[in-house]
């Protein structure tokens, strides 16, 4: 008990102080990494971008002769027909012409190391193309010939662009064979969708390689570029082919696991011209290296924050124990009957005045104490001669169980009179043996009804009762014997010493979690100064008994149950008659259904 009690005085100490600490430093933890990982990515992003136009640039060559061609109809005719006059050898008055315009489509050729040569072919049938190396050349003496084959298996597809690698053999001896990086891009004339010929440019793959290795510098970061189909065309030298093929087994996640290597950040851009697709992956310990060494130190700051905060909270916590358990010493010695300690009139601290008060006060206690037991034992008297007093429920209800059979007995069936018995066995069994202060509206309904019965009779079919009820009858809970008050009321000051026939309307409704009970009669009715007077009653103004006493006591029972959170109001006027309305707050009853009733019956329920 006493270990239990120091633990929970421990943790009264540490929680105030440990949530805020885990909060505020988990959270600013969070956030400060979160921020900075998002600068790191838009900086990688940033370079791979860098990267990308660098490629992109060198690859430019294929398009600057594809626009020149293609938007140059005049250029495009000229190479047409100097071709097609070419067959068998070039004419001296065209030689200075075509060396002005291969130099004007081949101008920016010799600057960019990284192109190997570039073909320009247009449909004919002898064959001749334009070479970067050789001017215009017979395909059938070139050493190169593969790309034609491959352009006229790609002649009528879809695609404008295309690449492949390939291998060139330029000096035909052992040895001298390469690979070389090949780009097509087919020719078009303005308004014609068959393509004209088609642009070959080769690229130096492994000159293109070195300048990545040279882009990226590095040694852990990996960049290569692949095709639209996931080919690896270029890359640098850490972007070995397994370490490539796990990074595109991943797909478009940002993060890819390489075996023995750990967790690589992946950025990825498209470039739109070529298809091709630029990844850059870096390791996740070198790309977030700064945030996850704050997060460490972050992290160990808060551990270190929670040891002094336990430290210090264990502290107070044991010296605030050692103070209380004194506080228990002195009830215990108290209770038992042992001498008190004496303590010093000088208090130190809060459980000193507590401990000084204790004892100062504990010989007034313990001769209340005294009195107070012999006040109970008068009170444990009085309610035994009360038991004693008050009539057994089973006593009564038995007698009246004889009493109904007697009468079945006297007139060989049902009678009225059985009938009323009956009715009052519900009443007294309803109201004595059921323990349950609230209980289901149904329920209330039902005994409702069997007192409205024994009024009719005794009345002699002096009023007509109108039901009107649209709540759930077995869902909402209400009060027992709440309603048989409200029309008690309305018969013996509205409607017993009326002449005439009369009608008492009973609506029940339940709405936005309130149940309204409703009484209207059409009885004598009570003047404005006679209901100021019983409003008053019912506010606790008039204490004066006497009428009205079932109302009053009904007022009384929902204040303790509800406490405030009711409504009672009261409308009459002289020969009109009185209406009684209750609203509660609708107490739901799980697992139960609903149901309603409406109607009218003259003389009965």
């Amino acid at each position: 008990m006493k270990m239990k009690f120091f633990r929970k005085t421990l943790s009264f100490f540490i929680v105030p102080v440990m949530i805020p600490i885990l909060i505020l430093g988990t959270l600013s933890g969070i956030t400060l990494n979160r921020y900075m990982r998002q600068g790191i990515d838009e900086r990688y992003e940033d370079r791979l971008e860098s990267h990308r136009t660098r490629i992109d640039a060198m690859m430019s060559e294929l398009d600057w002769l594809n626009m020149n061609l293609s938007n140059n109809p005049s250029i495009q005719f000229r190479l047409k027909n100097m071709i097609s006059k070419c067959k068998d050898g070039i004419p001296a008055n065209t030689y200075d012409e075509i060396n002005t315009i291969m130099d004007l489509l081949y101008g920016s050729y010799n600057a960019n190391t990284a192109v190997e040569s570039i073909y320009i072919y247009f449909n004919n049938a002898g064959r001749q193309f334009i070479s970067s190396n050789n001017r215009i050349t017979n395909l059938d003496y070139f050493f190169d010939q593969d790309w034609y084959d491959s352009y006229q298996a790609h002649i009528g597809g879809p695609e404008q662009t295309w690449s492949e690698f390939r291998q060139i053999d330029p000096y035909n001896f052992a040895g001298s064979t390469r690979e070389i990086f090949t780009i097509y891009r087919k020719i078009f004339s303005p308004g014609k969708r068959t393509p004209e010929g088609v642009i070959v440019l080769n690229v130096r793959g492994d000159h293109v390689n070195r300048t990545l290795n040279e882009l990226v510098g590095e040694e852990n970061h990996l960049f290569f570029v692949t095709d639209g189909e996931g080919r690896v065309i270029f890359r640098n030298r850490q972007a070995g082919s397994e370490r490539a093929e796990s990074i595109l087994a991943a797909g478009n996640a940002q993060e890819a696991r390489i075996a023995g290597q750990g967790t690589y950040r992946v950025y990825r851009q498209e470039s739109g011209d070529l298809g091709w697709n630029y990844c850059l992956a870096v390791p996740g310990e070198v790309a977030y290296q700064v945030p996850n060494r704050l997060t460490r130190m972050a992290a160990g700051l808060i551990c270190l924050a929670l040891f002094l905060s336990t430290a210090t909270s264990y502290f107070f916590a044991r010296k605030n124990y050692k103070s209380l358990m004194g506080i228990v010493d002195i009830f215990d010695k108290a209770t038992h009957g042992q001498e008190l300690p004496a303590l010093s009139q000088r208090t130190t601290d809060v459980y000193n005045y507590i401990l000084y008060n204790i004892v100062e006060t504990f010989l007034q206690n313990d001769f209340l104490q005294v009195q107070l037991s012999e006040r109970r034992y008068k009170l444990k008297a009085m309610e035994l001669m009360a038991l004693q007093s008050q009539i057994n429920p089973h006593f009564l209800m038995n007698t009246l169980q004889t009493v109904y059979w007697r009468c079945i007995s006297l007139t060989q069936g049902p009678n009225p009179a059985t009938e009323m018995l009956e009715n009052l066995s519900e009443i007294l069994h309803y109201s004595l043996e059921s323990s349950q202060e609230l209980v289901p509206l149904k329920e209330e309904v039902n005994i409702t009804r069997c007192y409205l019965d024994i009024q009719v009779q005794r009345y002699k079919n002096q009023f007509d009762v109108i039901w009107d009820v649209w709540a759930p009858m077995e869902a909402v809970m209400v009060p027992k014997l709440i309603i048989q008050p409200l029309i008690e009321n309305s018969i013996y000051h509205g409607i017993r010493d009326k002449a005439g026939h009369s009608t008492i309307k009973i609506k029940i409704g339940a709405r936005d979690g309130w149940v309204a009970i409703t009484v209207l009669d059409n009885g004598l009715g009570m003047d404005r100064e006679r209901l100021e007077q019983l409003k008053k009653r019912l506010e606790g103004e008039d204490t004066q008994e006497g009428v009205h006493i079932g109302l009053l006591n009904t007022h009384k029972r929902l204040e303790l149950i509800y406490g405030g959170d009711y409504k009672i109001r009261l409308l009459s006027r002289p020969g009109r008659g009185t209406m009684i309305e209750l609203k509660i707050r609708a107490l739901p009853r799980d697992g139960h259904g609903g149901g309603t009733l409406s109607g009218h019956q003259p003389g009965a329920v």
